[in-house]
């Protein structure tokens, strides 16, 4: 199972990898320009930086700040300029719809993390799964 072996097995390992992921991603996120309502023309492309405002609104961990920024303007510019990358994520949207995609309700305790409002689901001040019990059901 992936989630045993990234939070159990080798941990360490998967926690430098992100980190060079994160800081790669962040390096080259710098050299796109930052997207506005005033530089794009998109409606879609619009909306996605609402989307990142309300981010920049409620999200508060200094750890990853800058992670989400550098993942919303490397994908609300290429959105913006690549026809090849605005169907890619038009037609993942779709498929999400079809399936009746939902939320995972972890139970992990977001209060920590983000200001906007949270399903009652995210208030549990403990994570309701534990290292031991994962790939077991509970």
């Amino acid at each position: 199972m992936i989630i045993k072996e990234i939070l159990r097995n080798k941990r360490d390992y998967y926690i430098k990898v992100k980190g060079c992921l994160i800081k790669a991603l962040i390096t080259i996120a710098c050299r796109y320009p930052e997207p506005n309502r005033e530089n794009t023309v998109f409606p879609n492309t619009r909306k996605l930086i609402d989307i990142r405002d309300e981010f920049r609104k409620n999200l508060h961990d200094s750890q990853r700040e800058h992670l989400f920024e550098a993942a919303f303007r490397v994908l609300i510019d290429e959105y913006e300029h690549d026809g090849f990358y605005s169907f890619m994520l038009d037609q993942m949207y779709e498929e999400m719809k079809k399936r009746d995609w939902q939320p995972q309700k972890r139970g992990f305790p977001m209060h920590r993390y983000w200001y906007g409002e949270l399903d009652s689901d995210y208030q549990f001040d403990k994570p309701r799964i534990s290292f031991r019990n994962i790939g077991k059901v509970i």
